[in-house]
């Protein structure tokens, strides 16, 4: 069951602000326990909408999931949300930094799948769907987060990850945010994180060089492909455990 803290109750003093780049919808801190996130310049409807879907997500388990614990409030007014605090965590781009075996990162991905079609199977679409929004902890548990901002009960997701609202304007197409598009999201922040560039970046000539070395994009290229063209609608994505090749001998080097 969701609890309410007022602001006003909370020693910001005590507290570690958590600086994100990724994250432009409010000020994130933490106390060791718990995340507060408080919401800034943002339209009321949005607010409104957040405020709904939280009051949904209630009485929701989902394991690999930090959902809301409740919501902050200002002279009775929604202006964020708490949720656990997860220690030593890092995000799902950052994994490559800690440790350079693909096989490794494909290991926690294909985890990161099972989560994903668990969600879906709870008739959730994550909406926000990014490696930013994916942290790990010191011993390689993944957890999904932000998660306010999903779609669920025909109440549509206010926000979609800035790879995938490029890649949409770019192939100029109709999209509804659904599970194909949760899969889509997933897709190209993978294709991000192995070549630091955006799906339209990349020629097939660098996408078959590095083929050469890493199996999961051979087993990727029908659908590279297909999401370089520019038809109207989007192509089926499979999830990522359908591409994932589990024999990856491959290392990163590390910046």
């Amino acid at each position: 069951m969701l609890k309410n803290i007022d602001i006003k109750e909370i020693d910001f003093y005590k507290l570690y602000e958590i600086n994100c780049l990724s994250n432009s919808e409010g000020n994130i801190y933490h106390d060791k326990k718990y995340f507060y996130k408080i919401y800034k310049n943002m339209p009321s409807y949005i607010i409104k909408r957040k405020e709904l879907k939280i009051n949904m997500l209630d009485g929701y388990d989902i394991e690999n999931v930090i959902l809301p614990k409740g919501k902050l409030k200002l002279n009775g007014k929604f202006k964020g949300i708490y949720s656990d605090y997860i220690k030593t965590s890092h995000s799902l781009y950052d994994f490559k930094q800690i440790n350079n075996k693909l096989s490794d990162y494909l290991k926690i991905i294909n985890e990161c799948t099972t989560t994903l079609k668990n969600i879906h199977e709870n008739e959730i679409v994550v909406s926000d769907l990014s490696f930013d929004n994916i942290i790990f902890d010191k011993n390689y548990k993944h957890y999904f987060i932000d998660f306010e901002s999903c779609s669920l009960n025909n109440v549509v997701g206010d926000k979609i990850p800035l790879l995938t609202q490029d890649y949409v304007k770019y192939r100029q197409c109709d999209y509804e945010v659904d599970y194909n598009f949760d899969r889509l999201s997933m897709l190209l922040s993978f294709i991000f994180s192995i070549f630091y560039k955006e799906i339209f970046e990349i020629d097939e000539y660098e996408y078959d060089k590095l083929s050469e070395k890493i199996k999961t994009l051979k087993n990727m290229k029908k659908i590279f492909i297909e999401l370089k063209k520019r038809y109207k609608d989007l192509p089926y994505i499979p999830y990522m455990d359908e591409l994932i090749e589990k024999d990856e001998q491959y290392t990163f080097t590390r910046y």
